[in-house]
């Protein structure tokens, strides 16, 4: 999945966030973060997971506006 940050200072805090819960995660390109749990059980359980996360990160960081990149989720 991926996601645009309003904030470009956010995104190496998001990255190594998802990295110290199992996933692979990058910046993709300039303010957008790619992630990718390494050990979900099936794409709808990692997506889950993945927007759980993303959550509880959000809610540390509310001055940073989350996009999708690839389609709507809800946050």
């Amino acid at each position: 999945m991926r996601f645009r940050l309003s904030d470009a200072e956010a995104v190496k805090d998001l990255v190594r966030f998802f990295r110290r819960r199992d996933y692979l995660a990058v910046e993709a390109e300039p303010g957008v973060v790619e992630v990718v749990p390494i050990d979900a059980v099936s794409e709808v359980a990692g997506r889950a997971r993945t927007l759980l996360d993303l959550k509880a990160w959000k809610a540390e960081h509310p001055d940073v506006t989350i996009e999708p990149v690839n389609g709507p989720v809800p946050l």
